[in-house]
């Protein structure tokens, strides 16, 4: 994942799309806001421009470890590829 599709994947959450808890967290984490709108219901979520940076950086971090995790995990345990275990994190 890089750091475009992490500003594309914020982008999409801010227009109101499922915000898995671990992305809520760091999102809350660096202070985003999530606006209450009419009937209570949440539409979006504002970052200012350095939140939103810290953000990022903290979701690739985030990547990062997950896939190193995996990698652990492949040499530990055996079986499979670096690369296809990357690429089974995309469906989950």
């Amino acid at each position: 994942m890089t750091q475009d599709d992490i500003i594309l994947m914020a982008d999409a959450q801010s227009k109101g799309k499922h915000m898995k808890e671990k992305t809520k967290e760091l999102a809350d984490s660096v202070g985003a806001v999530y606006p209450t709108l009419f009937l209570g219901r949440h539409d979006g979520v504002l970052f200012t421009e350095t939140e939103l940076e810290t953000f990022v950086n903290l979701i690739a971090a985030s990547e990062r470890e997950e896939c190193a995790k995996l990698v652990d995990h492949i040499l530990k345990e055996g079986g499979g590829t670096y690369g296809d275990a990357i690429r089974a994190r995309s469906q989950a």
